[in-house]
């Protein structure tokens, strides 16, 4: 009987040092963390003196249907300046900044290199872009692949030692790519100064 009482003893005191029930509400669930939607890019701009000129090509392929992403091209000062001052008026298949893709259903031709490359390209124009030495945006229309959309940033300190020539394995500009609704997260890319 000692003992029934002594267990009922101890369990009435911890149940006496038992906190009582709060009424806090449930913690708050955490922010999300997605980085806020960036507005639609519109209209032609480009940072001043950037120096960006260069193919960049990508690490991985992307390929639609027969059509393979060959590169982005970003051109010099004086391109931007004449297609901004124009508002994109100006010839019709060369931009300061487009997405070439390569019809791989096509005869292959000889390159400028000696190479060989399908005789048929297509060249994305943009109808905005936005360009800095930190952040690419591009939006463009094709008729057979439909709006094409980057927001991309340059990869530092790869991008500064690949255009200084020092040999960089890794990619010096990353982003997400769009294409017909079709999204490439984190489509990398290196970078050439051409021939």
């Amino acid at each position: 009987m000692r003992r029934l009482l002594s267990l009922l003893f101890v369990c009435a005191l911890v149940q006496a040092c038992t906190p009582a029930p709060r009424d806090t509400p449930p913690p708050a669930p955490p922010e999300d963390s997605a980085p806020p939607e960036l507005p639609a890019v519109e209209g032609f701009a480009h940072q001043a003196g950037a120096n960006l000129f260069g193919y960049y090509l990508p690490v991985s392929d992307v390929q639609i249907g027969d059509l393979k992403l060959s590169h982005l091209h970003l051109g010099d000062e004086a391109a931007f300046n004449d297609w901004e001052l124009t508002q994109g008026r100006g010839p019709t298949n060369f931009a300061p900044m487009m997405f070439q893709f390569d019809d791989l259903s096509s005869p292959t031709i000889a390159n400028e290199l000696g190479g060989q490359t399908p005789e048929v390209i297509v060249r994305v124009l943009p109808s905005g872009y936005g360009v800095s030495d930190r952040v690419v945006r591009f939006v463009g229309v094709d008729p057979t692949l439909g709006e094409v959309r980057f927001e991309g940033q340059f990869v530092e300190p790869a991008f500064t030692q690949a255009r200084s020539g020092e040999d960089v394995a890794g990619p010096v500009l990353r982003g997400n790519l769009t294409i017909g609704g079709r999204i490439y997260e984190g489509q990398s890319f290196t970078w050439t100064g051409g021939d």
